[in-house]
């Protein structure tokens, strides 16, 4: 799909090490959008860098309602907890887009369960997360389950716990590798891993930069599997995962 993504790196409180923003970081920015760049647009990420419940001077609505009058469907991720209040502010927006034949897509990102005090300390919990993914639910937003970035610490006990709990209430689910920066590499090796990482050429990233990335191989095979046991796609890219979701809603 065509898309723009767009981001502003505002302080998170949620403090995950792995962050792709701790080094070397640059946000492409927010900038209004005109009709010559909204021609060929399908989707737009606006919130690439920081999450939208939960970080600093947060006014979500505002500003999820400000990238909803472009009228494109619009795709974000999170690990906040979503409230029913809150998913239902959202539903709002939705049925909005739906009127233009767009749609509002989140993503509930769940790396971990065993380490999530580690790796993700002041994150909601899992069981929040699941609540999460059925309150969107129940107001017909579409969801993907996020396993981005994939750990190598993730076990088959959790992934078969995290795909069991949320299959039910998301549409599809989302794998993608971990950028490496010196606090995840430097826990993930005293967990006795040998992380090599490969450069990758980052497209979305302002000036298509260069980074260090780490594919967890193993682990996402496990991922791919113990969703097609529940009847579920995974998908290596947000774009494709939207793809399959409209190619549902929108004949």
């Amino acid at each position: 799909m065509n898309r723009i993504v767009q981001g502003k790196n505002k302080k998170c409180k949620f403090g995950c090490i792995y962050c792709f923003t701790k080094e070397n970081y640059e946000t492409n920015g927010q900038q209004p959008l005109n009709d010559v760049e909204l021609e060929n647009i399908e989707l737009i990420q606006p919130f690439s860098d920081y999450d939208v419940f939960a970080c600093e001077d947060c006014d979500w609505e505002n500003e999820i309602n400000m990238f909803s009058q472009y009228e494109k469907i619009l795709s974000f991720a999170t690990k906040a907890y979503i409230s029913d209040e809150t998913a239902c502010k959202l539903s709002d927006i939705n049925k909005r887009l739906q009127k233009k034949r767009a749609f509002l897509h989140i993503g509930i990102s769940i790396t971990t369960i065993k380490y999530i005090n580690e790796v993700e300390p002041r994150t909601s919990s899992f069981e929040c997360r699941v609540q999460s993914l059925k309150n969107l639910c129940k107001y017909n937003i579409p969801c993907s389950v996020i396993f981005r970035p994939v750990l190598p610490i993730l076990d088959c006990e959790d992934i078969e716990k995290i795909v069991s709990e949320t299959y039910k209430y998301c549409n599809n689910y989302i794998i993608g590798p971990l950028y490496l920066n010196r606090s995840i590499q430097s826990y993930l090796e005293g967990k006795g891993y040998e992380i090599i990482g490969k450069p990758h050429s980052v497209n979305w990233r302002k000036g298509t930069p260069i980074c260090n990335i780490y594919r967890s191989n193993k682990q996402e095979t496990d991922i791919i599997m113990c969703c097609e046991r529940y009847g579920k796609k995974v998908y290596s890219s947000n774009s494709n995962a939207v793809e399959n979701i409209k190619k549902i809603l929108i004949s």
